[in-house]
């Protein structure tokens, strides 16, 4: 038994409180959310759609050094732009991802980064390279209301096509 009404000391369990206040403060508190496919990213734009909200996707690999060594400061930039729903992929996590990664973005390398928003699903821009600062230009850039640009996309051109 995973949960046990009561006192967490009670054998071989935790309490709900107990397990509700960790997810709270390790899964949901998290400024990055990982997902596990192509239907979770689908259905987060969904989500998000009628918000007009910024959705940031960063796309690495599970092999991939660079994409590792930037996921702390991918966390912190996220952290500090809570106006934007930030997310990732591994590409080769899976199946899903995989068709996410390779034939609907259109991957070339990675990490890639992939800016949505409002009604369409084709990203607003895009760039690759584990880059803080132009991370940050982009998403100050696109928060202000600048003009947006596909830089190195990565895929734009394919995700668009995808979309469609």
């Amino acid at each position: 038994m995973l949960f046990r009404s009561g006192s967490s000391a009670s054998a071989g369990g935790i309490g709900f409180e107990q397990w509700s206040a960790w997810w709270q403060a390790r899964v949901a508190a998290e400024p990055v959310q990982l997902l596990l496919g192509q239907e979770a990213f689908e259905q987060v734009l969904a989500e998000e759609r009628a918000s007009d909200r910024l959705v940031c996707l960063e796309v690495g690999m599970t092999y991939c050094r660079p994409c590792k060594a930037f996921e702390k400061t991918y966390k912190t930039v996220a952290a500090e732009y809570p106006g934007v729903r930030f997310l990732r992929i591994n590409g080769n996590e899976n199946r899903s991802c995989t068709v996410l990664a390779r034939d609907v973005l259109g991957i070339r390398s990675t990490p890639a980064f992939y800016f949505f928003r409002g009604e369409s699903a084709t990203p607003v821009a895009s760039h690759t390279g584990a880059n803080e600062a132009r991370l940050r230009e982009a998403l100050d850039r696109l928060l202000s209301g600048g003009a947006p640009s596909n830089g190195d996309g990565g895929g734009a051109a394919a995700a668009a096509a995808a979309a469609e």
